[in-house]
């Protein structure tokens, strides 16, 4: 299921680097310096791009509630979504993305 198109954020590429081969992390934060929904290790978000949704896991510090950050593997023979992420999307470009949920919810463990 999908996100809810109510729940939509408006955010800007605030950051974007190399972080592996064909990986590349790029932070999203609000245009107006606010913040951002929650999130819990597990998270995804929906990225709207141009034509397309793409899910993405969140990465970093859930705590950091000024900025998200994704890290995507560049796939040549996907459905385009990485190569848009990779090829396309420069620090400054705005998107709307989904509020963060979690179904993959991590648990504690001994």
């Amino acid at each position: 299921m999908r996100a809810d198109e109510t729940d939509a954020i408006n955010i800007v590429v605030s950051e974007r680097e190399m972080v592996a081969d064909g990986v590349v992390r790029v932070e999203f934060r609000s245009p107006e310096g606010a913040d951002l929904p929650e999130w819990s290790p597990g998270a995804h978000i929906d990225v709207h791009l141009p034509a397309m949704i793409r899910q993405y896991s969140l990465c970093g510090d859930p705590g950091e509630r000024d900025r998200y950050a994704i890290a995507v593997l560049k796939q040549p023979d996907g459905r385009g979504g990485s190569r848009y992420v990779h090829g396309r999307l420069e620090v400054g470009t705005s998107l709307t993305i989904s509020a963060p949920r979690n179904r993959f919810e991590l648990v504690d463990a001994p």
